[in-house]
């Protein structure tokens, strides 16, 4: 799942000739022939999570993250089977929801402290105080929002 507010910059980039030769690049890098070691009925290409082996047309390339977009290296890349991809696109959603919140919790609370304590508060109070204080005022204040 792209965040709406990359969704075009994502679809031009996806579409660039760029980005099917990068494409191309991380799919091949996949390819291996050891019969002995793999069975290759499935196809000579191997999924990077799962392992198992696909036709070189049946795997996709996921982006890990979308920090680098347009500039993507290997190491922000993954080739993986549609099921996989599937799988990080909600790993990376869960991520991105999560590190979301804490951005939203850490502002909350310092916007408290600025309130209740002025500027400078995080020079003058012990923090780890503050933030027991702040969740006691927050449990209170979801408290008299249900009655």
């Amino acid at each position: 799942m792209i965040p709406n507010h990359m969704r075009a910059k994502y679809n031009a980039h996806i579409s660039s000739p760029e980005w099917k030769k990068k494409r191309e690049k991380m799919v091949q890098s996949t390819y291996h022939n050891d019969s002995e070691k793999y069975d290759l009925s499935r196809g000579h290409f191997y999924c990077e999570r799962c392992g198992w082996n696909f036709h070189k047309h049946e795997l996709e390339v996921h982006h890990l993250h979308y920090n680098s977009l347009g500039r993507e290296s290997s190491q922000d890349l993954a080739v993986v089977c549609s099921l996989c991809h599937h799988e990080l696109d909600k790993i990376r959603a869960e991520k991105g929801k999560a590190a979301s919140q804490e951005a939203y919790d850490n502002a909350a609370f310092e916007g408290w402290a600025l309130k209740v304590y002025g500027e400078y508060w995080w020079e003058r109070w012990d923090l780890e105080y503050l933030y027991e204080e702040f969740e006691e005022w927050r449990e209170k204040k979801n408290e008299e929002e249900w009655y």
